[in-house]
């Protein structure tokens, strides 16, 4: 469970029946679908996957978070800048690292600096960044998302 006093949301509950519960053939007939070792309806593994891939990528994105604050940090160190570029560096590095935090815990606030710490970097960096940009700004403003976010 991501977060459990979040019941709301259905892979934070106690959703489906044990494996064990129903013979293949029999779980079949009734129309279940295995999910994670647990028999759910199609409907139910339809949400199911949502909700688990969209948990996954936020935690991925909280991560590159924190990878991006390093590399920015360990280039602010070996590359020689002006002292307005490395200050807009570490400040680059302490919006990203406070996003990563937010994200982990799944706070409001953090989805927002992460959006646009991604539009930003997007935009900054055309071509390798873009595509990633894009999909980290998908997953954190879809339906699924907003829902996980909705009361952190």
């Amino acid at each position: 469970m991501y977060q459990p006093d979040r019941k709301d949301i259905l892979i934070n509950s106690d959703w489906g029946i044990p494996k064990d519960r129903f013979e293949k053939k029999e779980a079949k007939e009734r129309n279940l679908a295995l999910f994670k070792g647990r028999w759910v309806s199609q409907e139910e593994k339809s949400i199911l996957q949502k909700q688990y891939i969209t948990y996954l990528i936020i935690r991925v994105i909280a991560v590159s978070h924190i990878i991006m604050a390093g590399i920015g940090v360990l280039s602010g160190f070996f590359v020689p800048l002006e002292i307005t570029s490395l200050i807009i560096l570490f400040v680059f590095a302490a919006v990203s690292l406070i996003s990563a935090a937010g994200l982990w815990k799944f706070k409001q606030l953090a989805r927002w600096l992460s959006t646009l710490f991604w539009a930003v970097l997007g935009l900054m960096f055309l071509g390798y960044s873009t595509p990633t940009a894009i999909v980290a700004i998908y997953f954190l403003n879809n339906k699924t998302a907003k829902q996980i976010f909705k009361s952190s």
